[in-house]
């Protein structure tokens, strides 16, 4: 009983203590343990001698160095000493280890080395247990042996700043040659130094966040974000298709991967044509001329086979648009870029539609059927093209600059060729062809249709 009321008058006098530690601190939401760091930790407490050594119960006062291999795993030198008295004066000697002569002063010094793991090494609050070796050192003495002890107790943590802590322990002083325990309990205040970097998930909690966009100033890398706008751990902008533009100001969410966009995240389209430049299979479109879905010049189609051309004109609506003169099989041969003259009469009957139209830019392009090689085919289509153009400038129906000409070799077929290596079937007949491709705008279009 005496020594229960011993220790609720210890534990009323230290908790006012205590208190003032706590508030007299700077506070910090966060911390925590980290590898490499050392700690210095001062403590006071009581120490409860067990009955039969017959000293009194006595304040204990001693200092902590540790070190921590890990934020768990740590180790610690520690010394305290007791200054203490013979308890019952009266009392006859009946065990190794109990006092028994008038005595005020018995020092007890004890010195151990101990390893501590933490359970939860993140945050403010560490709990952990402890056990060591070490030595006590009695006077008097209580024999002449060397008395070794082991220690093992629990205990805990917490932060109040950053690197400072409050320090609680209760731990066991067992002296081995006399079976001897003293029990203590202990306060103390841990003082930090070094270690890794603390983690950047638990930031201290007083840090600035002047965005308020709940990314602390220290770790944001997009400081100045305005209100409302949603971020990513690093306090930047979200901007989830990744095009650099983030997504408040994104006006095209959803650009695939690695396409080019302006300020606002929209794709480029450098013809203004409407189709993006990604998307567009034909750049460079003149300024005002219609397209269709692929950024192309939409076309009229003037197949053009016998003298008789005018039974066979499909006209489109009145636009911006593209006229396409094709030329079937017969005016090209198998393996041939010359002109034949079937193909020549068809020209010469078509010619005054380039004469009524004298604004008109004309492209030719040329085309092959499947056999043979891509290479040669594209090689065979361009040379095709070549020999319209050349005839069309000797005749003197339009001049060079309104002319240029392109080779689609075996691409764009009029028709499929199941079997390519029938050199003269219907589908390769019909791939053996020159188109002129025209642009014409709206003023050229009513001149069209009369000669139509």
């Amino acid at each position: 009983m005496y020594k229960l009321l011993t220790v609720t008058f210890f534990m009323k006098k230290l908790a006012p203590v205590m208190l003032c530690m706590v508030f007299l601190l700077p506070l910090s939401a966060r911390s925590e343990i980290t590898a490499g760091s050392v700690e210095v930790s001062p403590f006071a407490g009581y120490n409860f001698f067990q009955e039969r050594q017959n000293l009194d119960n006595r304040p204990l006062f001693g200092g902590r160095l540790g070190y921590n291999f890990t934020k768990y795993l740590g180790i610690e030198g520690a010394g305290e000493f007791i200054n203490s008295s013979v308890d019952d004066r009266n009392k006859n000697f009946t065990k190794e280890g109990q006092f028994t002569r008038r005595s005020d002063s018995i020092k007890v010094t004890t010195y151990h080395l101990d390893l501590l793991y933490h359970f939860i090494p993140e945050g403010n609050f560490n709990p952990f247990i402890t056990a060591g070796y070490g030595a006590a050192h009695y006077s008097p003495k209580i024999n002449d042996k060397n008395l070794s002890l082991i220690d093992f107790g629990l205990g805990a943590k917490y932060w109040v700043a950053n690197n400072i802590a409050l320090r609680f322990d209760v731990r066991d002083n067992m002296i081995l040659d006399e079976q001897i325990h003293n029990v203590q309990l202990a306060v103390g205040i841990v003082f930090a130094f070094g270690g890794k970097e603390k983690s950047a998930a638990n930031p201290p909690a007083r840090s600035m966040d002047s965005d308020g966009d709940g990314v602390p100033d220290t770790f944001d890398k997009c400081q100045g974000t305005p209100a409302g706008v949603d971020v990513d751990k690093d306090g930047c902008p979200l901007d989830t298709d990744k095009d650099g533009v983030p997504d408040y100001r994104d006006k095209c969410p959803g650009t695939p991967a690695g396409v080019a966009v302006d300020k606002n995240g929209c794709p480029l389209d450098a013809d203004k044509d409407g189709v993006s430049d990604y998307l567009d299979k034909c750049p460079g479109t003149p300024a005002g001329v219609a397209v269709d879905k692929d950024g192309c010049p939409r076309k009229v189609v003037i197949l053009v086979s016998e003298a008789k051309v005018e039974e066979k004109v499909v006209v489109a609506k009145v636009e911006p648009a593209i006229v396409v003169l094709a030329f079937e099989d017969i005016h090209f041969a198998f393996d041939k870029s010359t002109l034949t003259a079937e193909a020549r009469t068809l020209l010469k009957n078509n010619i005054q539609l380039l004469k009524e139209n004298p604004k008109i830019k004309v492209r030719v392009a040329g085309y092959t059927s499947a056999s043979g090689t891509a290479e040669y085919n594209q090689k065979l289509s361009e040379r095709r093209a070549k020999a319209v153009q050349e005839y069309l400038i000797d005749e003197g129906v339009i001049t060079r600059d309104r002319l240029t000409t392109i080779g689609y070799g075996e691409t764009h077929p009029e028709a499929y060729e199941a079997a390519p290596q029938q050199l003269y079937s219907e589908a390769a007949k019909a791939n053996m062809r020159v188109l002129f491709e025209i642009i014409l705008q709206e003023e050229h279009v009513p001149k069209l249709q009369r000669f139509l």
